[in-house]
Order: structure tokens, then sequence, then C-alpha cells
């Protein structure tokens, strides 16, 4: 079907926007003022590098935390194929405590991954504020004695917005994770 053929460019406008954006910015600012073109290309080359780093860190947490759910699905698989022979033996608690570990050690895992996963996305939704507030700073000092009262007082009030714009973003990584503790917490009983 043509809509079937046609969905993995469905990202591809987005995407171009998106690249295009960053391009065109970098360029209008180097254009401007070559030094802080250099400090825009840095910025969102380290939010690249930050990005794809911390994906594979949560990629490998994902990877550990999926095998130890096999080994905690293979526990659980041996104690409904060996329950009566478990329960006349009398090793009910060997095995409890068997399950017990290694359910704990899958929930360790999962808490984690969300660790690792709202840690390096809080770093990334903060590098972009940080770049503006360098970005101002900067700039303010290049032009020097030209800078006046009004020009101040707006980027005062763009970098109150970028303060507050990162404060939210940490606060939204900070509930994601608490929500990820809770849910996992109430999953182990733990």
């Amino acid at each position: 079907d043509a809509s079937a053929s046609t969905f993995v460019l469905a990202p591809l406008p987005y995407a171009t926007g998106a690249s295009l954006l960053l391009v065109g910015t970098v360029v209008l600012i180097a254009a401007i003022d070559p030094v802080l073109g250099l400090i825009t290309l840095v910025s969102l080359a380290a939010v690249v590098v930050i990005d794809v780093a911390g994906s594979w860190r949560t990629f490998l947490g994902f990877q550990a935390a999926q095998e130890q759910r096999g080994v905690v699905a293979s526990l659980a698989h041996e104690s409904f194929d060996g329950a009566l022979t478990v329960k006349s033996l009398g090793r009910e608690d060997h095995e409890v405590s068997r399950m017990r570990g290694e359910a704990g050690a899958l929930r360790d895992r999962l808490i984690d991954v969300g660790t690792v996963w709202a840690t390096f996305r809080a770093i990334v939704e903060a590098v972009p504020p940080m770049t503006t507030v360098v970005l101002v700073v900067v700039g303010a000092l290049r032009l020097g004695a030209t800078t006046t009262d009004a020009v101040l007082a707006a980027y005062r009030g763009r970098i109150a917005h970028e303060r507050d714009t990162f404060r939210q973003a940490l606060d939204g990584q900070r509930a994601r994770l608490d929500a990820i503790r809770e849910k996992v917490a109430s999953d182990f009983n733990f």
C-alpha cells in the first residue's frame, strides 16, 4: 500500500527543516560576528555529542535490563514448572530469595536507565539556554561601550527567560525520574 511504502519518509521534512534552521542560524550568527558563530557551532556540536553519548548509555542500560528481565522470566518459569518439587523439598524460601534478588537487580537496572536518561536529557536541554547566555555576555563584551540601557534590559529579560526555561526542563526531568522510580517500585512491590 502506498501509505506504508512512504511511511519511512515521514520524518524527512521535519529533519530537513530542523537541519536547515540549525545551519542557517550558525551561518547567520557567524555572518554577524565570527566569534559568536564559533560559540554557536561549538554549542550545537556539544548538544549532538551529548545526545549521542547519552543515547548509547541509555541503550546499553536497556540492553542490560532486558537481559536481566530474561533471567527473571527464566526463574519464574522454573518456579512454575517445578513448584510442586520445590515445595515438597522445602526449598520455597531459597527460591523466593533467588527471585527477590533477581527482581531487585532488574529494578535497580531500570532505575539506573531512568536516571541516565533523565540526567542526559536535562543536560541536553540546558545547553541551548546556557549558550544563549554566553552569546549575550560575549556579544555585550564585544560591543563594549556602545551597549545601551535598553539593550542591557532586553538581555536581562532574555537571560531570565532562559533561566526559567532551564528550571522547567530540569523540573520536568525530575518529575519523569520520580515517576519511573514510583512505577518500578510499585511493579516490584519494593
